[in-house]
């Protein structure tokens, strides 16, 4: 038997994942449960609804990490620093970000932005550290050779 309260919660859970659904199948004393994906992953078999709701909750889009008007900081595409300020948050992707350059929108993926132009650039020291540690950095003799 499923708890109907159980049931009500996975349904609200799933409500907030637009491509996902369950399917419950009604055995003589068992009740199977399926997690299906309509991106074409492998569906989930489920042993309960208690391991239903807990993997509906792992699979709930986090907050946004930004807010409207917040400046953020990002790379250009040569490069240089730039800020922004968030003019919306795109309701399909939580993940990306509106702003105007000019009146040009751009679009910006949570990963590529930061909260001070400080975190960026040790983001950037990290990055360019860890290529020169796994040597995919040669440092140039000053000759301009390698």
């Amino acid at each position: 038997m499923i708890d109907y309260q159980k049931l009500c919660l996975a349904h609200e859970l799933v409500l907030n994942l637009k491509d996902y659904y369950f399917l419950l199948h009604f055995g003589c004393e068992v009740v199977e449960i399926t997690l299906c994906n309509v991106d074409g992953e492998p569906d989930e078999s489920l042993d309960d609804i208690d391991e239903l709701i807990a993997r509906l909750q792992e699979l709930q889009p986090k907050p946004p990490r930004f807010k409207v008007g917040q400046e953020v900081w990002g790379l250009h595409n040569d490069g240089d620093i730039v800020s922004h300020i968030i003019k919306r948050i795109d309701p399909d992707f939580h993940d990306i970000y509106l702003t105007f350059v000019d009146d040009i929108p751009f679009r910006f993926s949570e990963k590529d932005l930061y909260i001070s132009r400080q975190e960026l650039i040790e983001s950037q020291l990290r990055y360019w550290q860890a290529l020169w540690l796994e040597g995919q950095i040669l440092v140039s003799n000053g000759e301009g050779g390698k």
